[in-house]
């Protein structure tokens, strides 16, 4: 989609900022035909979901949890809703206009953002362990004194997304101690984290005190992945 830059703030960081009619919907459209996850902050809470439908002049989510999030919102007033796409934040304020039925399913209903707004600046690459590689992790997730484990689905020097049957039992901002990361041919990563995204079966971890060999550990083998993808002629998404 095409896009227009411009500079803001006191630093001068650069946005990328989608303005038009035609390049928000086609936006929308896109992380709705691929069930892209967004996030909602209502207060203190923040709270996970996921786009489902692109209208005339809106769009459907699901229905926000945990805790019946969408029971909180309140009809016309304006909500910020993040979501990622190649692991650049984007952001947009759109008004609830209140429940739809989609498919016998209710879903929420938001009006179409006047600007769609991102950030240039990534602050680490993502990538995905390879087909013939899987990676495992363990985390303490203080959930019966016990510790589980579960596939690694991405993984940068900023955080891990892991595949586990055992995420509705979590919260966001849940703090969990103990992660253990066994990356391909190196010892093993040792650190703690933060629950910062829940969707379906994906957990999302926020890695926190990593030390520096451990930070240069996933450096290096996020700089290998992404040798191996250009290779082998996969495009980054």
């Amino acid at each position: 989609m095409d896009q227009r830059e411009r500079r803001i703030g006191s630093g001068g960081d650069i946005t990328l900022d989608v303005t038009r009619r035609d390049q928000i919907r086609s936006a929308l459209d896109e992380l709705c035909a691929q069930r892209r996850n967004c996030e909602l902050r209502l207060g203190s809470e923040l709270f996970t979901s996921i786009f489902l439908k692109l209208a005339d002049e809106s769009f459907l989510i699901d229905i926000l949890m945990p805790r019946k999030g969408n029971e909180i919102l309140r009809k016309d007033r304006p909500y910020t809703i993040s979501f990622q796409l190649r692991s650049v934040p984007y952001s947009m304020k759109c008004s609830f206009a209140g429940s739809s039925e989609l498919e016998g399913w209710e879903a929420l209903l938001f009006s179409l953002p006047e600007v769609i707004k991102h950030s240039n600046r990534r602050s680490s690459f993502r990538v995905a362990p390879s087909g013939g590689r899987p990676m495992r992790i363990s985390i303490d997730f203080g959930v019966g004194g016990e510790v589980r484990s579960g596939e690694v689905k991405d993984i940068s020097t900023g955080g891990v997304a892991v595949r586990s049957g055992f995420s509705g039992l979590l919260r966001l901002g849940q703090r969990v101690s103990n992660i253990k990361i066994d990356l391909p041919g190196q010892p093993p990563i040792i650190c703690s984290g933060m629950v910062r995204r829940l969707s379906g079966t994906v957990i999302g971890v926020e890695l926190e005190k990593l030390g520096t060999i451990d930070h240069q550990q996933i450096s290096r083998f996020v700089s290998a992945r992404q040798q191996e993808d250009i290779a082998s002629g996969k495009q980054e998404f």
